[in-house]
């Protein structure tokens, strides 16, 4: 009886022993990290020991994980994603966290640019899409057309941000969400602004797009230059803007507008010697500061301006011709003396 007695003592020990380590192996914290938290990369078509792999650096006990994934009848089918791994976590809520597929959300960091491909680059490099496949979405004129734009004007609804999304989410589905923050942006007040200025959002941002490369170095100058285009337009002048010359002869790289860009860019609407108005569309995607500066326009005289001969990155700003050709002889000067010559 005694023996018995002993034997059922030894098999309670081992099994309480067992379910103790059991226990521990699953609910005891099993990541181990330098850093508060983490973020792993599952990509799209990896197999469980694939993820097992990535996991096992930053785990105390990778056989727990394994053993976890079959106490819970767990495929081992893991969405694609970032998954956020925090020090302390235990097998359990890492093996919930990557069954469920909760992934933690990126900062998608879009800054002004001035094409689509640069766009496109952006946004693949912190996506889990390539930017080959982000460019066919803005090159999608289906896509363009859903969202109430053309091929001119479909950058205005992009505004360099950053936004919190899912690292997985498909070209197609980030334009929606580009779409959602424009309209965001475009609250009532803006709107209200842009209708007493008489501008759609599209002309605003494409004044907003001219300002800001006209001046890239002082933002402090934006809301005097855009209430100098603002002049322009109300009195149905050309804008007359060297930065649009450059994007309609495709080079930001020059440094000095000649006649002869003028003349063979003369077609492209975009050319605002040429052709008074507001162009079809921006020339860039301006800083949102650069929007706000155009619907917070200065209110002056001023309808030309020319950058100071000190290259400070400054500009003259003139009411009349007369003054105006004085600074821009000057500048020209200036460029001649330091072999400025395209």
């Amino acid at each position: 009886m005694k023996k018995v007695v002993l034997f059922l003592l030894i098999i309670g020990i081992i099994g309480g022993f067992i379910a103790y380590r059991t226990y521990g192996d699953i609910y005891q914290a099993n990541v181990q990290l330098n850093n508060d938290q983490v973020l792993v990369t599952i990509n799209q078509g990896d197999n469980w020991d694939e993820v097992k792999s990535i996991l096992a650096p930053y785990l105390k006990d990778s056989a727990a994980l394994e053993m976890v994934k079959s106490l819970k009848d767990y495929s081992g089918n893991v969405r694609p994603g970032k998954y956020k791994l925090e020090n302390g976590m235990s097998t359990n809520a890492l093996v919930n966290m990557l069954r469920a597929g909760n992934q933690e959300p990126v900062q998608l960091v879009l800054n002004s640019c001035r094409t689509f491909p640069e766009l496109a680059g952006m946004m693949g490099k912190q996506m889990q899409a390539d930017s080959l496949a982000f460019l066919r979405a803005l090159q999608n004129d289906s896509i363009r057309m859903h969202f109430g734009f053309d091929k001119n004007t479909y950058f205005s609804m992009f505004l360099p941000n950053t936004y919190e999304i899912y690292w997985t989410k498909e070209p197609e589905e980030v334009m929606e969400r580009m779409a959602e923050e424009f309209k965001k942006f475009w609250n009532a007040e803006r709107l209200a602004k842009a209708k007493n200025l008489n501008l759609s959002q599209s002309e605003i941002v494409t004044i907003a797009s001219i300002t800001q490369e006209e001046q890239l170095g002082h933002p402090e100058e934006w809301k005097t230059i855009a209430g100098l285009y603002l002049n322009r337009v109300r009195r149905k002048m050309a804008l007359e803007s060297d930065p649009t010359i450059k994007f309609a002869v495709g080079d930001f790289s020059m440094n000095r507008v000649l006649n002869k860009h003028k003349e063979e860019s003369k077609n492209s609407l975009y050319n605002t010697y040429h052709h008074a108005g507001i162009p079809p569309g921006p020339i860039r995607m301006p800083d949102i500061r650069a929007v706000d500066a155009v619907l917070n326009a200065e209110k002056h005289n001023y309808i030309f301006m020319c950058a100071k001969k000190d290259f400070s990155g400054f500009h003259h700003f003139s009411s009349t011709l007369k003054e105006h050709n004085l600074h821009a002889k000057a500048y020209r000067a200036e460029l001649d003396k330091r072999r400025i010559y395209n």
